[in-house]
């Protein structure tokens, strides 16, 4: 993991449960119920991500998406829990229950070699490696104004909003884009404003690196591109899926764009947005893991998501995700408060280098609540490996349990 990625921050420095006794006995204080005057932990970058572990995570517990901030093009990787590839199936290995004595009795006899290799041909899994968690696909918008500097650029994520937002100058025009995974509305939402009339003209795409086909599609409203596709293990050299039919959950995703001003028009597998004022987009994903017609559910989300208007998804969704996340406040000890001024990744650096940052080890606490609500809610599956977030059509230890 690369020691800068907001991700792999959490894996590093999250602590067992008991680590907050020892904080408490310390002159560490924990406050239920945070003021309404308390200022939100952020996590905050002066530049767009390069690489997927630095792009900004948002959930609803079932879907999920990385954000990258990109200034010619924004680039959200997306996520639905139940997109495995492969099927449900008895893996248990026929030969493991005569084996099991055997191996004990090799063990006690201090035959080790013997019985690690008796154990590999018995009594693991068959086949030998569970289906793989995959992503949804790849949701782009490429902006017209890529040739023109940026300047004031920031890229952040409230944690106890939920809400990402990136903001920026181009060509005299202040741009914000702000995102967000709604619980209450099950969809992803992104909304990109300029302060100046007629500013916003860009593309949008979805696509996937396998197994996946996007096109217009109307029945999913006006100007959706809908992303069909099903999830299978992968094939080749590298691939360790051997034996795995070649089957997995069917789904689609779909992505319908809402705009103010300008026109908009659609052409084979893309949208394009010309001189708009406002543009809203609304993200669904369905599979036919727990309902036979995904296509279906994701045309029932889709019109809910989009009948409401940009003002009242955010305030529902901020509602339902303060609620939960704005119940604790962590602060260990005397903090400097100056240090909150920097962008996240230079409070790292300088931690790295010995200098201390009380604020920053809490700040790791309410990113890992963060992650834990966005990752896993009521009535979705529990969160994974990596929470709901992979990029991978063969991520490590296949994300699973």
């Amino acid at each position: 993991y690369d020691e800068k990625s907001s991700m792999a921050c959490l894996y590093r420095y999250l602590c067992p449960v008991s680590w907050l006794f020892g904080l408490l006995a310390c002159g560490v204080f924990l406050r239920a119920a945070p003021l309404a005057t308390d200022a939100s932990p952020h996590l905050f970058y002066t530049h767009p991500a390069e690489v997927w572990g630095e792009a900004l995570p948002i959930g609803n517990g079932r879907l999920a998406a990385m954000i990258f901030g990109g200034i010619a093009k924004e680039h959200l990787q997306l996520n639905e829990e139940s997109i495995y590839a492969g099927k449900r199936m008895d893996r248990v290995n026929p030969q493991a229950k005569t084996n099991v004595p055997v191996v004990r009795r090799l063990l006690l006899e201090g035959k080790i070699q013997e019985a690690e290799q008796l154990a590999a041909q018995t009594l693991l899994a068959v086949p030998l490696h569970q289906p793989p968690y995959q992503p949804l696909g790849d949701l782009t918008l490429s902006f017209q104004n890529a040739e023109q500097a940026a300047e004031n650029y920031q890229r952040s994520i409230d944690l106890y909003d939920g809400i990402v937002t990136i903001s920026y100058d181009a060509g005299g025009v202040h741009y914000t884009l702000e995102a967000f995974a709604s619980y209450p509305d099950h969809a992803i939402v992104l909304n990109l404003t300029a302060n100046q009339p007629h500013a916003l003209s860009f593309e949008t795409a979805l696509s996937r690196a396998a197994n996946a086909t996007a096109a217009v599609d109307t029945h999913f409203g006006p100007d959706a591109i809908v992303l069909r596709g099903k999830a299978l293990p992968p094939r080749g050299s590298k691939a360790r899926y051997d034996g795995e039919p070649e089957t997995g959950a069917s789904f689609t995703g779909a992505v319908r764009i809402l705009h103010r001003g300008g026109r908009i028009r659609a052409t084979g597998n893309t949208v394009m947005v010309e001189r708009a004022d406002e543009a809203t987009l609304i993200v669904t994903a369905a599979t036919d893991v727990r309902q036979p017609d995904p296509d279906r559910q994701c045309i029932n989300l889709l019109r809910h998501a989009s009948a409401k208007s940009y003002t009242v998804l955010r305030a529902s969704h901020r509602a339902d995700f303060r609620k939960i996340t704005s119940r604790v406040q962590l602060t260990l000890g005397d903090e400097d408060a100056s240090l909150a001024s920097l962008p996240t990744n230079e409070r790292l650096e300088r931690v790295q280098h010995g200098h201390p940052d009380a604020g920053l080890e809490a700040l790791y606490f309410q990113y890992g609540r963060y992650l834990l609500l966005s990752s896993s809610r009521q009535d979705s599956l529990a969160a994974n490996l990596q929470g709901k977030w992979n990029d991978n059509l063969q991520p490590p230890w296949e994300s699973k349990y």
